[in-house]
């Protein structure tokens, strides 16, 4: 018997159809912006560009992260939580990884100015991701868990 998640609390007790409608809307929304953010920074791109001013460790990005691995590989890991996302694959560990990411990208774009900036507005849509069950709904999670010959912790974590 699988355990109810929040995801199924929130659908019980709203209207399933458009509630699963606009939760796929927001999960391809946010998977295109997370797609596109990638795919523009993947050519000659460098941190030092998008550092503010007033960025927290401001000059750890400028002296350590700009010249790492870590800023060649960040645009690819966009890219590729993007597709997963919009395919509605592995939806969990991507939002998982894209919280973590776009904390990242919140530090180096902090301007105190601003309230609610779109990272943190990306970080609530991605933890409402990892609640569960958002790939399920018209996603490849759906076929990937019901295709698993066990369903272990492990699969549960990654599709389901």
């Amino acid at each position: 018997m699988r355990q109810r998640t929040l995801f199924g609390i929130l659908t019980n007790s709203t209207n399933q159809l458009w509630f699963c409608i606009s939760l796929i809307v927001l999960r391809v929304v946010v998977g295109f912006s997370i797609l596109f953010f990638g795919l523009v920074r993947i050519a000659d791109w460098s941190v030092v560009s998008d550092l503010s001013k007033q960025a927290l460790f401001h000059d750890w990005f400028q002296q350590i992260f700009a010249g790492s691995f870590l800023e060649a590989l960040l645009p690819w890991v966009m890219v590729v939580c993007g597709v997963c996302l919009i395919g509605g694959m592995f939806v969990r560990p991507a939002s998982a990884i894209l919280i973590i990411v776009n904390l990242f990208v919140y530090a180096w774009m902090f301007n105190s100015g601003v309230w609610v900036s779109n990272e943190l507005l990306l970080i609530i849509c991605l933890l409402v991701f990892l609640s569960g069950g958002v790939g399920h709904t018209l996603g490849l999670d759906y076929f990937l868990y019901s295709y698993a010959k066990e369903r272990t912790w492990v699969t549960k974590v990654l599709v389901g």
